[in-house]
């Protein structure tokens, strides 16, 4: 009698044991980012030391993009994104790339 006891009581506690497991399970959010099928990769450099001059973008071609929108946290020399862009209305002091605007920005990762 003692043994079944035991047992029933060695069930429940297992039981409750894998229930506190696998509720406190912590699953990893993955973002999916859609990139457009028309975005280019970039690369953010720095051109602080030109006069009126901030961050840059840098095409695969050697073209430089200056963007007047460019969210602060992706204003990191070196760092690679995808863009879509506008030609921007304007003038600018820096005159060392195109004005443009950007529509979409992600981080290529």
């Amino acid at each position: 009698m003692e043994t079944c006891r035991n047992i029933k009581i060695s069930l429940c506690l297992l039981v409750c044991i894998l229930i506190t497991n696998s509720s406190c399970k912590v699953k990893e959010k993955q973002e999916i980012i859609s990139i457009p099928a028309n975005a280019i990769l970039v690369s953010v450099i720095d051109y602080t030391d030109l006069d009126g001059c901030q961050m840059l973008l840098q095409m695969e071609n050697g073209d430089k993009l200056q963007p007047i929108n460019l969210p602060e946290k992706y204003s990191i020399p070196g760092i690679r994104l995808f863009i879509t862009y506008k030609n921007a209305e304007g003038m600018s002091i820096c005159m060392a790339g195109k004005l443009v605007q950007l529509i979409h920005i992600s981080e290529a990762k």
